[in-house]
């Protein structure tokens, strides 16, 4: 009963289609105060020579980069009545923008400084330049300038003008003093419209046609027609043969109103006239088709034109349409939007279920079928575009979810396979509507019976059967004439069977070959004739399988296997070699819900995720697949929703591809996808200063160098690519050269900053990162931070000649003052010597005269002599004190011959002596505080033996010997011990002294054999100790 009711239920429901003619598909993209525009009333449009776009609005001038706006205080007129316009313009020049502002007042914004310019006429005081209403630049590049009450003004070349009025003679003259437009067609011949009709000028012929039509805008198709819109005369045209301007009402298959309030008009290059009027919406004419549409806001609908007064239409250079608004903003139309098809409940009657797709397939002849989760099937042919909406029964009593179709599929006979989730597996014949075959687990007949009620995936096998992967009931062969012919099991692993594994993704790699992704389990190959599951295993699929990361879908190419996962990414495993990458949000993709993969041209697949769709561009190496580019497609370039479904991806048999999610469908020809929008460029749009925005001639879109003095070291850019269909899904890679070591993921972020950069010149590099490695185009600006003034080489300079300066004045102060000490020691000394050494001398005389007179054998005789000696000895230590406090640098050489000199006078006479010096101390250095030293060495030496050796024969060595200075002395006296301690200081103070200058001495001494004193003192700084 349950069977029989289901069928009548489908056949009644299958017959009841509702049909809708067949419409070009027209989906906007809108922009208003909501996503930055100054105000909604946008009066004209134009795109400057970079590809920004300007909007003139009765608040602001605005420039728009895709994704933020620039707004300047500028207001423009705004006056439409259905008789007459006044309205402001925009005209783009290299480098220049031409605007006429409020009030009729023209002006020029410089595109490279952001500086505006007043409008100056030869011949001409500024406030007495007519009112404007019109700007155009003609081929030749004269500028012409429409006016409120005194026709026409041509620009020449030269500056010089020529005025068009009806006033003007023959050749210039003119219908009416008001200028509604100029325009140059392809024949180069001129046309300006007034309110009295439009003159057409080549040469200096002048045709007058329309009198009395309210002429208002023009434009010229690719055939050479020319289409004139009026103000409340609807639309004429001229073709090339024509003599005249002819009314234009329509077409069989669409008419126009013959009373059209027509504000703008434009051709583009499709074969389509938009005409934007007021209060009646957008109308495009299909020249080609011969069909009309009327455009008209919807608010059920927002991708519909926003508002029905239509100011301006104009076309930029990638085929982007741009409507302007009198109160809805801009509303932006591409070609994209009408190859990504999309149906949703919008596109729909209300019973037509289109939301939450799960399957989907084609037939032969093109008709599209939807399952949907819970609302039925859908069936519908995109070209007649009559939708119907199927729903099911349950098989039995008690099935809650009944209505939901899982899974799709058309055999070779073209009968259609239906799975379900709970309700079983059911043969459609698609022709007549009729239920061939209801396959469930409860089917008392044998043929009818199936091992689950839940098919997630049919793959035809062929010969009128179907693999069919189930939810608990493994992998079956279903022939729909004879039922189950094979059930397939993953084998036991220990104690645990697998009958239940939820297999979810199913692929036939050949003949022999199938691919079976599990939602625990992970991938298996199993080798249909043998039976036998292979298990793909590798450390990478086994981390990005864990938990409960199943598989979604599989795509086979190059021996490469990919596989979507749930919420992983794509996994490519190599399967003969093992070799396995992954490919997820670290790299390239937006998002790891991977629910299809689709192949479109070679090297290229589109994948469906909860993030819109991919499209992968790739090439195969030896390691696998590499990315080259990446273009991400969401809700804003017409998707259905940035959300897709499991198992809602098909490929029909001419290549076109299908995609559903949960708000409808997505279907499109993947070879008329442009990638163009990859090899934009980046601009930069901004750039601040330490929280400044930066102050420099040119805007920094069109700066190249950029130069910041030391403390202006923090640095942050905006930027953007001037991509009206979705900015937002555009990823970036940026690099400081000088500062960045390699090239740094922005991804969709557009700002990047730096902090505290050194002192350099370094390159700041932007680049689109859809597009991989070095293909994409780059943006550059060179960054010259400057040095400090106290690292610039003249500071340095400078501060090395102050400071040897300051070192040099130093030392003469110094020097100063040590010369006036040594004065005062001079001084001090010539007073010792003259005075003290004076009364010695009369002393020592006295003395000597005494004895004589005592005579020597007197007792008082013997103290005169030790009073003669004692003054002696005072007198050399008088020469000493007054040697050393006189300032004489002595070299080395003079000192040797000081000591000889003075042994020979202290040893002369009494000893039998030898003094040998040898080497060239001339060429020695030696400090002069060390030289003196060592000559108080040998006195103290010298005299040392004279008080106390008490000997006969005395050998004095001076010689260089390893670059040392060396004293030797040897006597024959009568010696010491050395190991006894001695009251007196002068071999202490000689060891103190030789010791200091890092010197050595050696001392042997025995008792009535002499002594041997050995010196060494170097030359150098190298240590070195005394030893006895």
């Amino acid at each position: 009963m349950g069977n029989r009711r289901g069928l009548i239920l489908f056949y009644l429901l299958f017959n009841s289609f509702l049909s809708i003619p067949q419409q070009e598909n027209f989906v906007f993209k809108n922009i208003t105060i909501n996503e930055g525009l100054s105000q909604n009333s946008v009066i004209d449009i134009a795109e400057d020579p970079s590809g920004f776009m300007w909007f003139a609005t009765q608040e602001g001038l605005n420039r728009y980069d895709g994704k933020n706006f620039l707004v300047f205080p500028v207001a423009f007129d705004d006056i439409t009545t259905p008789d007459n316009a006044q309205l402001g313009k925009l005209l783009a020049t290299p480098g220049k923008l031409w605007m006429i502002k409020r009030g009729g007042k023209v002006a020029k914004l410089d595109l490279y400084t952001h500086k505006f310019t007043p409008l100056s006429l030869p011949g001409y005081v500024h406030h007495n330049i007519p009112a404007a209403t019109y700007l155009y630049n003609d081929k030749s590049g004269r500028m012409w300038i429409g006016t409120l009450q005194d026709g026409a003004i041509l620009i020449n070349k030269n500056n010089s003008l020529e005025h068009y009025s009806p006033e003007a003679a023959k050749g210039k003259k003119l219908l009416h003093s008001r200028i509604r437009a100029i325009y140059e067609d392809s024949n180069k011949n001129i046309w300006i419209l007034t309110p009295n009709g439009l003159t057409g000028f080549k040469g200096d012929q002048a045709n007058h046609f329309l009198k009395g039509i309210n002429s208002n805008v023009i434009t010229e198709t690719a055939d050479k027609t020319l289409w004139l819109g009026s103000l409340g005369n609807g639309i004429y045209r001229r073709g090339p043969e024509d003599q005249n301007f002819q009314k234009f009402t329509g077409y069989e298959a669409g008419e126009l109103p013959e009373d059209l309030v027509v504000e703008t008009i434009y051709a583009d290059g499709r074969n389509r006239i938009w005409v934007g009027t007021y209060g009646k919406g957008l109308f495009v004419i299909n020249t080609a088709a011969r069909v009309i549409k009327n455009l008209m806001p919807n608010r059920q609908d927002p991708k519909s034109i926003n508002f029905q007064d239509v100011l301006s239409v104009k076309e930029d250079s990638r085929g982007g349409i741009w409507i302007g608004t009198d109160g809805g903003g801009v509303s932006y139309f591409d070609e994209q939007f009408n190859t990504l098809r999309t149906i949703t409940a919008r596109e729909v009657k209300e019973n037509i279920s289109i939301e939450q797709i799960r399957a989907i397939t084609t037939t032969a002849t093109g008709r599209i079928w939807l399952g949907t989760s819970g609302q039925g099937l859908t069936s519908f042919d995109p070209k007649l575009q009559d939708f119907a909406t199927l729903h099911l029964s349950p098989y039995k009593p008690g099935i809650s979810n009944y209505d939901r179709v899982v899974s799709l599929q058309v055999d070779g006979e073209g009968d259609l396979w239906i799975g379900t989730q709970g309700n079983g597996l059911i043969i459609l014949d698609s022709l007549t509507g009729n239920i061939k075959k209801w396959f469930t687990t409860d089917a008392v007949e044998a043929g009818a019976r199936i091992e689950c009620n839940t098919q997630w995936v049919l793959i035809p096998a062929g010969r009128g059967q179907m693999w069919v992967a189930t939810r608990s009931g493994g992998l079956l062969l279903i022939d729909k004439e004879l039922g189950m012919q094979k059930q397939y099991l993953l084998p036991s692993q220990g104690n645990r069977k697998l009958k239940a594994a939820n297999l979810q993704a199913l692929m036939q790699l050949d003949e022999k070959t199938l691919v079976l992704g599990y939602e625990e389990e992970g991938i298996y190959l199993l080798d249909i004739l043998g039976e036998k599951f292979n298990r793909v295993n590798h450390p990478l699929i086994e981390e990005t399988l864990r938990g409960e990361t199943g598989i979604k879908s599989f795509f086979y190419e190059d021996g490469w296997l990919w596989a979507g996962t749930a919420g992983r990414g794509i996994l490519l495993i190599h399967l003969e070699t093992g070799r396995t990458q992954l490919l997820d949000d670290s790299n390239f993709l937006h998002n790891n819900m991977i629910y299809g993969i689709l192949p479109g041209q070679k090297g290229r697949v589109w994948v469906s995720s909860n993030r819109g769709l991919f499209k992968l561009d790739y090439y195969t190496t030896s390691l696998g697949p590499e990315i080259r580019q990446l273009q991400h497609f969401t809700v804003t370039d017409g998707l259905q929703s940035n959300e897709f479904n499991t198992g809602a991806y098909h490929r029909d048999q001419n290549g076109n591809l299908y995609f559903g999610g949960i708000s409808g469908l997505t279907y499109f020809n993947p070879s008329k996808i442009s990638s163009d929008r990859n090899e934009l460029p980046v601009v930069l749009t901004g750039a601040m200063v330490g929280n400044k925005p930066v102050s420099t001639d040119t805007v920094i879109t069109y700066l190249t160098r950029l130069s910041l003095p030391y403390n202006q070291n923090s640095l942050s850019f905006n930027y953007t690519v001037l991509d009206y269909l979705s900015a937002d899904n555009t990823l970036y890679q940026y690099m400081l050269e000088g500062y960045d070591e390699d090239w740094v993921d922005a991804m969709d972020r557009n700002y990047t900053a730096y902090t505290n950069l050194p002192s350099a010149d370094y390159i700041f590099r932007v680049r689109v990162a859809n597009k991989a490695g070095s293909r994409a185009p780059l943006t550059s600006l060179i960054i010259s931070i400057a040095v400090p003034f106290w690292k610039q080489w003249w500071f340095l300079l400078l501060v090395g000649v102050l400071l040897m300066a300051f070192i040099y004045g130093l030392h003469k102060y110094r020097v100063y003052q040590l010369l006036r000490v040594q004065r005062v020691k001079n001084n001090i000394s010539a007073d010792l010597h003259d005075d003290l050494g004076a009364r010695l001398t009369n002393i020592q005389v006295l003395s000597a005269i005494s004895r004589r007179k005592l005579g020597v054998d007197k007792p008082e005789a013997m103290y005169l002599q030790k009073i003669e000696e004692e003054v002696e000895a005072s007198a050399r230590a008088l020469d000493e004190i007054v040697w050393n406090i006189k300032m004489k640098d002595e070299s080395l050489e003079e000192i040797v011959a000081k000591m000889r000199r003075y042994a020979g006078e202290t040893l002369d006479g009494q000893y039998d002596f030898q003094i040998e010096v040898k080497g060239k101390f001339r060429k020695k250095r030696m400090s002069m505080q060390k030289r003196r030293e060592l000559f108080l060495v040998f006195k103290e030496l010298l005299n040392n033996i004279k008080k106390h050796a008490r000997a006969t024969r005395i050998y004095i060595r001076i010689a260089i010997e390893n670059d040392h200075f060396v004293m030797e002395f040897k006597d024959d006296g009568c010696g010491f011990d050395t190991t006894q301690e001695s009251s007196r200081n002068g071999l202490k103070n000689i060891r103190e002294r030789v010791n200091k200058w890092k010197g050595r001495i050696s001392l042997e001494s025995q008792h009535n054999k002499g002594t041997h004193v050995l010196l060494h003192v170097p030359f150098d700084r190298r240590s070195f100790s005394i030893s006895s």
